[in-house]
């Protein structure tokens, strides 16, 4: 067999577990045969990356999992959100739930991700949802990643790479408009300033506004990213950059669904009803310095300082936090109360990196040393009014939206907090290439991570005095480290093995029954996988197993009762996500993009609790995923066309619930069903002059399935879910030079 013989074999060995589930099969679908394009573009493969290792390494080289969303993938779906774009990634999932992103990576959620590398840091979720008017692509590490990027969540980190200045010129404005009032404007263009091209300059501008299927829910945004490089030789690069988002957005935080806890069932209503909107308008602005100089034959240094600073506010809206809900003869009433938010945070931070090339004999290094710098202060000012009453009693499914002026703010009744946290970190990486084609990677990071600060309680507000409470527990500091052990017995072929640690979430504002300030949690993982690409680097596959544990999770202490009904905290939760992911991507035939995603992953509780016991799932985490999509490029008398269809799965996941007699929290009460959505695109692309102008439509959800996620109990009869949004259509023109 000849070398494409072996590559094209080896792709469909690590598609397989995909395209042929063993157990609990997903739906699937037949994508059509179609004639072969002979139109290039950019595909479905990435075959580099810089988020694994800090260092441009190829993604066959890299002992770790990682994949990419790549611009054409974001092009052809039209995907303007995290939910639409992180679809495609094997063992992830995103949920947004009001004002928070909740990205979910082997199980584990987590609201932080990263731009161009550097954190940014939303510990309330208030800074709004990201925008990807100016993302090149999206890069996803999963596993630890504690090593390069300080205390994150174990299940990997987001990086979302930005688009960049270019000496090549670019232009392009597109416009779309959709179901539910949806249109967004944006503008993209790129080129030297100067005839040298030692100037160069990137400008992403959009204006967006939608109205979602939740009645009284919409959103408006104006974005605009303008950035400026200068090289003024080949070894040395500056790049200042910036973006502003200007928000102002009637936020959906979920849907209330009465929960009987005798029948264990939703009561459920019309999906479109709302009537408690909650008016949020964030601002949101970064600027970034970064500059790279190559001091030596091999040598570089580079740096990166940025700010990220959210502003947001809210006028009086309604609120359902403290109000009663109860059965009013055959109508459900829920009680509302009013508040009023306003504050700000403002994320500092620098990264220093020194990346050095040698060789010792036969063995080449690839060295790594850096440090890294956060200070990141919220301040968050939230009034509400009385918890004790009155409240406004309202039909729950209902869309008639009443004045907020007859419940006023109650001054004694808010809750101020002011918190500062700082952070740094020093990490060592050497990525070593040994004969026989196999290769090294160990890295070690020490961190230090301090908080302090302040809350004040109202005194109306839950029992509150109305001073100051100092919040000022001790550091927490780790060292973390990675090994990774890769062999490349073909150079399209690979095969690795790793060990990774992490440092994640502080405990240390809890204290056991002795007053001692708890562990931080942490995590290990062991991982083996494959990957493989063709020769021309289109087509890339990947295959993976991980055990990946979580350690020091807080839990009740049921031994120590705190004398106030509850029980003193202590750190003896361990929470194990263990699976494995699979993806096939890039161009099967010339014109013919795809992509395969696929994971099975079970996260349940290893060491717990009697209210939290061991073999508990963890809430809202599908044991399976698969995405499925695929375009094509027509030719001959259809040349220009490109017609394609997605198919997504979700396998059933538990939901939360709160037993409401022994405060236990159980997994296996309430389900979310298992699910399957279909998409579909076509489109059609026609040089006019210098122009070429490509005419789009894209219909998610094409078979209008009716489905919920992220469904949950905690207070009887509270209940929570989120729907799923019907079938709705997109159209777009571009316009390119």
């Amino acid at each position: 067999m000849n070398k494409k013989g072996i590559e094209a074999l080896i792709l469909v060995v690590l598609a397989a577990p995909a395209l042929a589930q063993q157990s609990s099969p997903a739906p699937t679908t037949e994508l059509s045969k179609m004639t072969v394009s002979d139109t290039a573009e950019e595909g479905y493969s990435r075959s580099d990356s810089s988020t694994a290792t800090k260092t441009d390494t190829p993604l066959i080289e890299t002992p770790a999992s990682i994949q990419v969303v790549t611009q054409q993938m974001l092009q052809d779906q039209k995907a303007l959100t995290f939910d639409q774009a992180l679809v495609n990634v094997a063992g992830v999932r995103s949920s947004t739930i009001g004002w928070a992103e909740n990205i979910y990576l082997r199980g584990f959620p987590t609201s932080t991700y990263f731009r161009d590398g550097f954190r940014i840091d939303d510990p309330s979720g208030l800074g709004g949802t990201a925008t990807l008017s100016n993302v090149d692509s999206i890069e996803v590490l999963k596993g630890p990643a504690s090593i390069l990027y300080g205390r994150v969540e174990p299940g990997g980190v987001v990086n979302i790479i930005t688009k960049q200045p270019s000496a090549t010129p670019r232009f392009s404005v597109e416009q779309t408009a959709g179901s539910w009032g949806e249109y967004t404007t944006t503008l993209d263009t790129a080129g030297p300033l100067n005839d040298s091209k030692t100037l160069q300059f990137s400008l992403n501008a959009s204006h967006h506004q939608n109205n979602l299927f939740i009645d009284n829910v919409w959103d408006k945004r104006d974005f605009i990213a303008p950035s400026l490089r200068w090289t003024p030789d080949a070894k040395t690069q500056v790049t200042l950059e910036g973006s502003y988002s200007h928000d102002r957005t009637i936020l959906y935080q979920q849907s209330i669904v009465p929960y009987d806890t005798t029948s264990q069932q939703f009561l459920f209503g019309p999906r479109n009803a709302n009537p408690t909107p909650y008016e949020f308008d964030p601002d949101t602005a970064f600027i970034g310095l970064s500059w790279s100089h190559e001091f030596a034959d091999g040598w570089t240094v580079r740096q990166h300082i940025s700010r990220n600073r959210v502003n947001f506010s809210t006028p009086v809206n309604w609120n359902t936090c403290c109000g009663p809900l109860f059965q009013d003869g055959n109508t459900w009433t829920v009680g509302l109360s009013t508040s009023h938010l306003t504050g700000w945070t403002r994320s500092d931070g620098t990264v220093l990196d020194l990346e050095g090339h040698f060789n010792t004999g036969p063995i080449k290094h690839t060295l790594l040393m850096g440090g890294d710098y956060y200070n990141l202060r919220a301040l968050y000012d939230s009034q509400y009014s009385n918890s004790n009453g009155p409240y406004f009693n309202v039909p729950l499914y209902s869309s008639v939206v009443q004045s907020t002026a007859a419940i006023p703010i109650d001054p004694n009744s808010f809750y101020y907090t002011d918190t500062t946290t700082r952070s740094y970190g020093l990490y060592a990486q050497d990525q070593i290439k040994l004969p026989y084609s196999v290769e090294i990677l160990g890295g070690l990071r020490y961190q230090h991570v301090a908080t302090n600060g302040f809350s004040t309680n109202g005194t109306d507000f839950y029992g509150g005095s109305g001073n100051p409470t100092p919040s000022n527990p001790p550091a927490d500091h780790a060292v973390t480290p990675r090994v990774g052990v890769l062999w490349l017995p073909k150079d399209f072929l690979s095969l690795y093995a790793s060990y990774t640690e992490n440092f994640g979430a502080t405990n240390a504002t809890s204290t056991d029954y002795q007053g001692k300030p708890l562990k931080p949690e942490g995590a290990k993982q062991y991982e083996v996988g494959t990957k493989a690409e063709s020769s021309d680097g289109r087509l890339s596959a990947s295959l993976a197993w991980y055990d990946l544990t979580k350690i020091n999770v807080i839990a009740p202490d049921i031994a120590h009762p705190n004398g106030q009904g509850s029980f003193f905290p202590t750190t003896v939760g361990q929470i194990e996500s263990k699976g494995v992911e699979m993806t096939l991507q890039g161009e099967i035939l010339q014109g013919w993009d795809a992509l395969v995603a696929y994971s099975y992953d079970r996260a349940t509780i290893k060491v717990g609790t009697s209210t939290y016991p061991a073999g508990t799932r963890l809430p809202q985490v599908p044991e399976q995923m698969l995405r499925l999509y695929s375009t094509y490029k027509l030719s001959g008398a259809l040349q220009g066309f490109k017609v394609g269809a997605g198919l997504s799965f979700e396998g059933s996941a538990p939901g939360l619930y709160v037993d409401p007699n022994t405060g236990a929290s159980e997994t296996n009460v309430i389900t979310n069903p298992a699910y399957h959505t279909v998409d579909a695109m076509a489109s059609y692309e026609h040089p006019i002059g210098r122009a070429r102008v490509t005419a789009q439509i894209n219909v998610r959800n094409a078979l209008d399935a009716s489905y919920r996620t992220d469904s949950f109990m905690y207070v009887a009869p509270w209940g929570y879910v989120t729907y799923g949004p019907p079938r709705s259509v997109l159209g777009s023109v571009k316009v390119e030079f």
